[in-house]
């Protein structure tokens, strides 16, 4: 009965330190270069937006000045301002950013609280 007792506190353990492993690693910051998913057109609610446009631009440089500090979420967001292609969709939302991005042929999604004014803007058109 001890040993009984035994194994079933050393799989207690184990499954609770592997738990604990998983939370910790998908509850990680990443750093990401998101510049490289870009492909264009962008797709927007407001409609295209092309390589060299200032919309393009400024996504690139937000994009290149905010590699790290992202973070898995598995929740789902209402969108707001957003920028979509085969590979990625940036989601601009209030202070913070949500990427579904598509790496090694499966989708991830992470988010990253930091100043959009630069890259949030208004849906005034249908897409």
């Amino acid at each position: 009965m001890r040993t009984l007792f035994k194994t079933v506190g050393l799989l207690v353990v184990i499954l609770i330190v592997t738990i604990a492993g998983f939370v910790l690693w998908y509850g990680r910051e990443q750093n990401i270069d998101f510049t490289s998913y870009l492909r264009t057109p962008l797709n927007t609610c407001n409609g295209e937006v092309e390589v060299n446009t200032i919309e393009y631009e400024t996504l690139l440089d937000w994009l290149s000045n905010n590699q790290s500090g992202w973070t898995n979420n598995p929740a789902t967001f209402a969108p707001g301002y957003f920028y979509r292609s085969d590979e990625i969709t940036v989601s601009v939302l209030d202070n913070f950013v949500v990427i579904n991005f598509l790496a090694d042929g499966e989708w991830s999604q992470v988010q990253k609280s930091a100043n959009t004014d630069a890259i949030r803007n208004e849906c005034v058109g249908n897409s």
